[in-house]
């Protein structure tokens, strides 16, 4: 066997990110979980050596941005709540941003979660707990609170905030 021939058998090709990847990551602002590349057929190894080349970035664990700059806002409020789990959605502030109620995009963006999910907080992102019954169903995507909802939250922070002491 050549020298040229050994070398072959021990060099493996790259492989493109399969369209199916690809396609999940433009809906989700450029975003992806390790679990959704899995299961469309990405390796460990192959997620691995992506973030390795500086091609992607890990957002957090097992969250990954398709390309290696920095996310924008939109891709942030995927990867909470793609991060928040099942269920998961954004809450008022991050919403009402959505819904262009609000300019400013809020920081850390706030994620509602699942009862009993975790209610933590980070440079990007602050997850609570969402209360069944109170608010109606998810729209949009990212998934979001409804416009109504968003409204009836906010004034309720609004009231809050009025009627605590300095």
């Amino acid at each position: 066997m050549t020298a040229a021939a050994a070398h072959d058998h021990r060099v493996h090709p790259r492989r493109r990110v399969p369209e199916s990847i690809q396609r999940l990551s433009v809906l989700q602002a450029g975003v992806v979980t390790r679990e959704q590349a899995r299961g469309l057929g990405m390796s460990d190894h192959v997620l691995t050596r992506l973030v390795r080349e500086e091609r992607w970035r890990r957002l957090a664990a097992g969250i990954f941005r398709t390309a290696d700059v920095s996310p924008e806002w939109e891709a942030l409020a995927w990867a909470g709540v793609l991060k928040g789990g099942d269920g998961a959605r954004l809450g008022p502030s991050a919403s009402a941003h959505l819904h262009h109620l609000v300019l400013e995009p809020p920081r850390p963006l706030d994620v509602l979660v699942r009862p009993h999910g975790s209610r933590t907080r980070s440079d990007n992102w602050l997850f609570l707990q969402d209360q069944p019954g109170i608010r109606g169903p998810s729209v949009g995507s990212p998934p979001r609170l409804s416009v109504e909802d968003t409204v009836l939250d906010l004034c309720a922070a609004s009231t809050e905030a009025r009627s605590s002491p300095s």
